[in-house]
């Protein structure tokens, strides 16, 4: 395979890696933390990332962030002997269903930001290289049938970009009624 093939592959393991590395370095520093890959990262593929992708997962972390830390407390709580690839690879278990594919892929990206953040905070950064190497395997397990077509990712983008814009959906064209209306037309 020739190396200007191989930086075009956008549908592997790797790729799927580096997209986590560039949505992380994005995502983080958002929150006042610095963001390295690890010192043996060297890009392999076609760059992929956006950052519309990246707002969608920031907003959808917020959205649930009392659900992540009360997922994330409960785990240290527990007296097992589950480390923390373990609580991610129950975390994907419960996530991905196929129901929803792609909410279901930003849901994993919302925990993966939600856990860098809080190893970020205990001054423990490796622990997030350990777990973002894992993508690796999530993607093979779980992801990998959602982008073997092309439009894979395009339809990904599509769907963070529906998903910020109905969060952030006012309805300003629609006539407000008062409570007096509404039980009038009620009545009808």
């Amino acid at each position: 395979m020739s190396d200007d093939f191989k930086e075009g592959i956008t549908h592997t393991g790797e790729a799927f890696l580096e997209f986590i590395y560039d949505f992380l370095g994005y995502a983080i520093p958002k929150f006042g933390f610095k963001w390295n890959k690890p010192p043996n990262f060297e890009r392999n593929c076609k760059k992929i990332f956006k950052e519309s992708f990246g707002d969608a997962v920031i907003l959808f972390r917020s959205r649930h962030k009392d659900e992540f830390a009360e997922r994330l407390s409960s785990f240290f709580k527990t007296e097992s002997s589950c480390d923390i690839i373990t609580y991610s690879d129950r975390f994907c278990k419960r996530t991905f269903k196929g129901k929803i594919p792609l909410m279901e892929l930003i849901t994993y990206c919302a925990f993966l930001l939600d856990t860098g953040l809080f190893y970020f905070m205990l001054n423990e950064p490796d622990v997030v290289h350990q777990l973002t190497d894992e993508t690796f395997g999530v993607f093979y397990k779980y992801v990998e049938p959602y982008f073997t077509i092309v439009g894979g990712w395009h339809a990904l983008y599509r769907i963070s970009e529906q998903y910020v814009n109905f969060v952030n959906f006012i309805p300003s064209d629609i006539v407000s009624a008062s409570a007096s209306e509404v039980a009038s037309v009620s009545k009808l």
